[in-house]
């Protein structure tokens, strides 16, 4: 039986944890001398962040949250809550809102010449280059536009309903938490009365869409049977007019004297009141049921209604948003030293497998053959060797140039 604790040979491609931390000294000593290239990537990316960042306009965000909520939690809730967004998404409602009329002077402007408006003066580089600087909407209909409202009112309409990322504004974004049945509006502008007047609208838009589209069976029963309920209401009123009337007249014939009353017509009188009593108490009674099925068609319907409640709102005055340049220069400074470090130790790592692949033909076989064919295997890395010589030799010159010239010179002494 073999002892366990007899040393055993260690393979080829194994490493001791010795080799590893001394391999692992070799490669920051590796990085650490190669100091300028990671501050010369950290430096560019990170002023090149800035530089980009701070040209970057200021905009004005508002939003708006609004919590929806049936009466009734069933396991549908998560469905009607998509439905809620799809209709919110489509584009049916940025048409809209585009075509709003909004409060101008001296005259009542559509909200898409003021959205152009306010490119024009903050942000013409945002709009589109097919869209002329100045150009307004003269029609306020869809089938009225002329060929080149058309266009351009599907640029701006693609423009609002299509979320961007970076630091493009200028569109309409819903959020939605199926969870919560929370809908979140969001939109910024270069102009904060109109990021205002944008929520404004989409609120109110939201609320009637949702009203409209979750109660539209019960409504309708509602609406039908509320029509009956009326129709029975005026015939009973109508019958109980005509009742009321036939008897003054007949009380007042009956006041007459003997002589003048005329008794068959005193009897077609008698008969036809209680002719109206009879259609009035018929009509009476199927009013009041009406009325009955009515109020339980309306607790049903409230049953299905939704309840909307604004959670937040932005209100006046807005404040202005920016990115932080500062910000975007440190992070592009992480990114540059990230990808120097990168480089530098893949430099590191293709310089040592060439190596061992020098190393492993200096060694000779034991054969012809063999020798042959090590060197029939060896054959690509040597051709990949001979190019990588050539670049670095073209990359380390100028380096060295500037490293030599660094070292004469020589610094005053205080």
């Amino acid at each position: 039986m073999s002892n366990p604790n007899n040393n055993y040979a260690r393979k080829p491609d194994e490493i001791s944890i010795r080799a590893l931390l001394l391999k692992a000294w070799e490669y920051f000593l590796f990085v650490l001398k190669r100091w300028y290239i990671i501050g010369i990537l950290t430096m560019s990316l990170g002023i090149l962040q800035y530089r980009k960042i701070s040209k970057v306009k200021p905009t004005y965000p508002a939003n708006v949250q609004i919590s929806v909520l049936p009466h009734k939690i069933e396991k549908e809730f998560k469905t009607l809550i998509q439905i809620y967004t799809r209709l919110l998404n489509s584009k049916m409602l940025m048409r809209e809102l585009l075509l709003e009329k909004i409060d101008s002077i001296p005259t009542d402007s559509l909200l898409i010449n003021r959205y152009l408006q306010v490119y024009y003066d903050h942000k013409p580089e945002d709009l589109d280059p097919d869209i002329p600087v100045g150009f307004l909407f003269e029609h306020d209909t869809i089938p009225d536009f002329t060929l080149q409202e058309s266009k351009i009112f599907k640029l701006i309409l693609d423009k609002i309903s299509t979320p961007i990322g970076g630091h493009v504004d200028g569109f309409v974004s819903f959020g939605i938490d199926e969870k919560l049945g929370v809908i979140a509006i969001s939109t910024s502008t270069p102009d904060p009365e109109l990021s205002l007047i944008i929520i404004d609208f989409l609120l109110e838009k939201t609320i009637q869409r949702i009203d409209k589209n979750t109660l539209f069976s019960p409504q309708v029963a509602y609406e039908e049977m509320a029509a009956e309920t009326d129709s029975l209401a005026d015939n009973y009123r109508r019958l109980y007019y005509d009742l009321n009337k036939s008897r003054d007249t007949y009380e007042r014939y009956l006041k007459q004297p003997d002589s003048l009353i005329s008794e068959p017509y005193r009897k077609s009188m008698h008969n036809k009141i209680l002719r109206l009593e009879v259609e009035a108490e018929i009509n009476k009674t199927g009013y009041l049921a009406s009325l009955e099925q009515l109020k339980g068609a309306k607790i049903d319907m409230d049953n299905e209604t939704v309840l909307m409640q604004l959670i937040d709102k932005t209100l006046p005055p807005i404040d202005y948003y920016k990115p932080s340049a500062k910000v975007a220069a440190v992070k592009g400074g992480i990114g540059g030293f990230a990808l120097a470090l990168f480089l530098i130790v893949s430099f590191k790592l293709f310089k040592d497998v060439l190596r061992e692949v020098d190393e492993d033909g200096d060694q000779g076989v034991g054969s012809e053959g063999e020798d042959t064919e090590k060197k029939e295997e060896n054959a690509p890395v040597a051709s990949y060797r001979s190019i990588w010589l050539k670049l670095r030799s073209l990359v380390t010159k100028p380096i060295s140039f500037i490293r030599i010239q660094f070292a004469r010179i020589k610094l005053p002494r205080l």
